[in-house]
């Protein structure tokens, strides 16, 4: 990261701490926005998986009331 070859070659005590920082506030929004994204993925294939099982409910309920109309 050039953030961090930045720090490395300050020698200005307080600018090289503003560098290290803003370094661990982006590694820290890096690594959130990635925990999101996973979180984002899962929730999507549990709504794909549970719009499924409502696809498959219904149709076998449209199979029952079909077959009930054909015995009556």
């Amino acid at each position: 990261m050039e953030i961090l070859q930045s720090a490395r070659s300050e020698h200005d005590a307080d600018q090289k701490k503003s560098l290290l920082q803003a370094a661990r506030l982006l590694v820290g929004a890096l690594s959130h926005a990635r925990d999101a994204e996973k979180a984002w993925m899962g929730a999507k294939l549990e709504a794909d998986r549970a719009q499924n099982s409502y696809l498959m409910a219904k149709e076998s309920v449209m199979e029952l009331v079909e077959l009930l109309r054909v015995e009556m």
